[in-house]
């Protein structure tokens, strides 16, 4: 994005700018519960993507505040033709606020004054102090801002501008865009600019001109019929659009550089914040960057006389995981806390007494079973009785208090409910034609931490 710059940088972000650009941009994403998500995860990817390519030693955001600002004392009707913001917006709000300060990326606001007033002031005087300053923003009044020290990032655009881009683009130079946007008007803002001058014509105008002050004090030399009596006969609707449309760059609002310092994110507001909304790839990342906590492996029982030894002193509740794919290798088991164990089918004798087993469990009035996809242990007991036993399946309670959600997998729902990434079945072979060897430690692992996130699942739901 930015040339390479000796200076000191600061980014300086324009929140709603890129809230409303991520809002349009990115559509029908939601979390579970069915609540918009879309244009929090677009401003989040906005802020990623800057932090990691461009590593800004001193970065802020700046927002607007809610109540009249100085412009609506000045002009009642400004922006009075703005439509309100989206019902499905609004409530995104307070979770992109999270965001930024899960990023410890400091806000910046004032009451009374608008984001763009906000920018303009600390830019200024960060220019002014020797820092190079890029605002990131795709509102095309911050190119007023412009100058030797201050460049617009322009994320609709994915294009930097300096001075001379801002010409070559606008037609005019930095100084003189508030000029332009004056003569025009701007119909979002409600700012009334001049009847009968558009764009093509005010760039003209003030190419020609100047400012609006100079092109009023000789609208009588304008050719154009047209502009030159709308320039007479509007003179103080276009000097009341000039105000409106200029950043104000004097607020007193101080410059604190220490307080814009870079510093690494929250990860675990960021892991709440990245749950709640469903960003499951986000929330895999986060949790790459931290320990994942070790499950302890599974034990594996070696023959059918341990298997016999264990099944008649398990205690209630009782956990299964069926392990392998529409081949199963074995069956992982724990009751309450005690260990994992698992009896691999690959060992003589041992499917045939896990299957007999089974179907006494799933008989017992009293018996708990605790798992995932449950259903595929009950297509390994099969041919049985209807199960008398209470079946607590993970993956069917998330259906139930999760319907919206884009999967319900071990692997999804451990990231999302308790923040743990889970070693896959393709990792370790399983599915493959080399699938892994009696005893493997991968297969062990994996083995205790199906049984595990299970328990702690069910529980949790």
């Amino acid at each position: 994005m930015s040339a390479v710059n000796t200076r000191q940088r600061i980014f300086l972000i324009d929140g709603y700018s890129n809230i409303f650009r991520a809002f349009y941009a990115i559509r029908h994403l939601s979390n579970a519960r069915g609540e918009a998500t879309n244009a929090v995860y677009g401003f989040v990817q906005m802020l990623r993507k800057l932090l990691r390519d461009e590593a800004p030693e001193l970065v802020g955001v700046a927002l607007d505040v809610s109540g009249p600002t100085v412009r609506d004392e000045q002009y009642e009707d400004y922006k009075a033709n703005r439509a309100p913001m989206p019902e499905d917006l609004r409530p995104q709000i307070p979770w992109i606020r999270q965001a930024i300060e899960a990023h410890r990326i400091p806000i910046l606001e004032m009451e009374r004054y608008e984001a763009d007033d906000v920018l303009g002031t600390l830019a200024k005087k960060a220019g002014e102090a020797g820092y190079a300053v890029t605002l990131v923003s795709s509102d095309k009044d911050l190119m007023q801002l412009v100058d030797e020290n201050i460049s617009v990032y322009h994320t609709g655009r994915d294009k930097l501008y300096d001075p001379a881009a801002v010409e070559a683009d606008f037609g005019v130079t930095p100084e003189l865009v508030a000029d332009v946007l004056a003569l025009k008007g701007d119909a979002v803002d409600n700012v009334p600019g001049v009847p009968g001058i558009g764009e093509k014509g005010a760039v003209q105008l003030v190419r020609e001109f100047g400012s609006v002050e100079a092109l009023l004090d000789r609208a009588s030399e304008v050719k154009r019929k047209s502009y030159r009596e709308g320039l007479q006969n509007y003179r103080e609707q276009a000097e009341l659009s000039k105000d409106l449309v200029t950043i104000h760059t004097d607020l007193p609002i101080a410059l604190e550089p220490e307080k814009l310092q870079l510093e690494e994110p929250d990860l675990e507001n960021l892991r709440t914040l990245y749950r709640e909304m469903g960003f499951r790839r986000l929330l895999e990342e986060v949790e790459s960057a931290t320990a994942t906590e070790e499950i302890e492996p599974a034990q594996e029982v070696a023959s059918v006389d341990e298997w016999r030894d264990l099944a008649d002193r398990l205690d209630d509740p009782l956990t299964v995981a069926l392990i392998g794919g529409s081949v199963p290798l074995g069956l992982a088991f724990s009751s309450a806390d005690g260990p994992v164990h698992l009896a691999d089918f690959r060992r003589e004798g041992l499917e045939r007494e896990v299957v007999n087993s089974l179907r006494g469990w799933l008989g017992q009035d009293n018996r708990t079973l605790l798992g995932h996809d449950l259903k595929e242990v009950l297509r390994l007991a099969a041919p049985s009785p209807l199960p008398g036993a209470r079946l607590l399946d993970a993956m069917l309670l998330s259906y139930v208090s999760r319907p919206a959600a884009r999967g319900h997998s071990l692997e999804e729902l451990a990231v999302e409910g308790l923040g743990h990434s889970c070693i896959s079945a393709k990792e370790i072979g399983l599915g493959s034609v080399d699938p892994p060897m009696v005893g493997d430690s991968r297969l062990l692992a994996y083995a205790g931490e199906r049984v595990r996130l299970a328990t702690r699942l069910t529980q949790s739901m």
